[in-house]
């Protein structure tokens, strides 16, 4: 459970400039993560802790895929 903790502050500290958007993005983030995760783990009969880790890890994945492709198209954009 620990990636519960850090993964939804990673990516609110890529998105925020304030400790305190961060600390209000996480914590909606990870009620997110949490609420999708229970969901799917309902949805096909799985445990509850792995659906949410599974889904905060493919979260993190996407984001970090998304702003990659981001920062490398701003940067050629600037030259």
């Amino acid at each position: 459970m620990i990636a519960l903790l850090t993964i939804p502050v990673y990516i609110a500290e890529k998105l925020s400039h304030s400790l305190f958007a961060m600390m209000f993005l996480s914590g909606g983030i990870a009620t997110v993560f949490t609420l999708v995760g229970l969901w799917f783990s309902y949805s096909y009969d799985l445990t509850s802790g792995a659906s949410i880790i599974i889904v905060s890890a493919c979260s993190l994945g996407v984001f970090l895929l998304l702003h990659t492709y981001y920062h490398i198209l701003w940067n050629k954009g600037l030259k």
